[in-house]
């Protein structure tokens, strides 16, 4: 069986191909699709209950408990397999939010120009004026602590960012040859955005939300370090360090897990988005591709 040309490939197919040529970000892709399913299937995973405190207190590992238990015996195993789905789920709901509220944003500021372009950035422009870690500390406090509200706290500063981003992504399309052949041809502004304009911008953004996901993994940890994100006893990644930490002069392994958890999590989605930067490339999508 004779290989398909490269010359027929498909823009997506082409990347793909690039992408998987990247062993590094492929092994980050696999680590994070094994940390999906054990975040799914966490319950029948973990091997004790995640809140019993049927064990020695700040205990190392042993034969029954693997990575050790934390300082009212919960197995810290358990409680990382448990937590993972909290910390994602989080990191989730902050980019699906930031992305909603974000998109539509960056596509009208950068496409209409005039009015709508100068009242949408100066309201960004507003939201960079605070310290990302002090609005969404502030926002949490409003909002009161539980995993969607550490989520929407979370997202609000992202979004001056992505909504730049997609205006200068936007800005720059807007100018290219085949959308104003399209336009010369009676194509009207919400097929031209719906086309040409929202495929080309995608890819950039594709790389961002991989970025996004890392420091939003982060920032649920601290706002949870700080019982501002999930509360307990539900048990997050941020959680594990917070009940950790006070113990850290004295029995610091507990802190030990979580940290890497997050710390490999962050890692594989950094590495994910240099991936996807170099696949992409300078690729272009139109209504054809």
């Amino acid at each position: 069986m004779t290989a398909r040309p490269r010359d027929s490939e498909s823009p997506r197919q082409r990347i793909w191909r690039r992408f998987r040529t990247n062993r590094i970000a492929l092994v980050a892709l696999l680590y994070l699709g094994g940390l999906v399913l054990v975040a799914i299937f966490a319950n029948v995973i973990a091997p004790h209950d995640p809140n019993a405190t049927n064990g020695p207190i700040n205990s190392g590992p042993t034969a029954q408990y693997w990575l050790g238990t934390d300082s009212t015996g919960r197995d810290i195993l358990s409680r990382l397999i448990v937590g993972a789905r909290a910390s994602l789920e989080v990191a989730l709901l902050v980019v699906v939010f930031a992305l909603l509220v974000a998109l539509p944003l960056g596509l009208v500021a950068g496409y209409s120009r005039g009015w709508p372009d100068a009242g949408i950035m100066r309201v960004m422009d507003g939201l960079f004026a605070f310290p990302a870690l002090t609005l969404a500390l502030a926002i949490a406090a409003i909002l009161g602590p539980s995993i969607r509200n550490a989520a929407i706290a979370i997202a609000i500063p992202f979004i001056p960012g992505m909504v730049r981003l997609l205006r200068a992504q936007t800005l720059a399309v807007r100018e290219e040859t085949y959308v104003e052949a399209s336009k010369s041809v009676g194509v009207t502004s919400t097929r031209m955005v719906r086309k040409h304009v929202f495929p080309n911008v995608a890819s950039p953004m594709m790389v961002q939300l991989a970025l996004t996901f890392g420091f939003a993994l982060l920032a649920e940890a601290g706002l949870s370090f700080l019982n501002m994100g999930v509360q307990p006893p539900t048990a997050s990644w941020g959680t594990m360090l917070g009940d950790a930490y006070s113990f850290i002069l004295s029995k610091p392994w507990p802190l030990f897990p979580p940290g890497v958890a997050i710390a490999l999590t962050v890692l594989a989605f950094n590495l994910i988005a240099d991936g996807l930067r170099d696949a992409l490339g300078r690729e272009k999508f139109t209504a054809e591709a």
